[in-house]
């Protein structure tokens, strides 16, 4: 987990005290992780992946994609109907 850390700090061109203030934590702290003296809590995981879109699989096994891919259904009938209610 430790260079996939690194990989999404390197990704947003952030300093490890950039990235340790933007989930609320501590350079040491991040330097830890990075290293490998430290794990990463399920809560800091959590704000790692929401804060920065990051895959959970991806950052816990490095398996997948590095980001959440936000791609929803398209329903062809749905966005007609829309269209038609938009017009009216």
């Amino acid at each position: 987990m430790k260079e996939r850390l690194k990989q999404i700090r390197d990704y947003y061109g952030l300093t490890q005290e950039q990235f340790a203030k933007r989930i609320n934590r501590t350079t040491g702290f991040i330097s830890n992780v990075e290293k490998g003296k430290s794990g990463i809590s399920e809560d800091t995981l959590q704000t790692i992946c929401h804060g920065f879109q990051v895959n959970e699989n991806w950052l816990r096994s490095g398996k997948g994609e590095m980001f959440v891919r936000n791609i929803q259904a398209v329903n062809k009938d749905q966005i007609g109907q829309r269209i038609k209610s938009i017009r009216n």
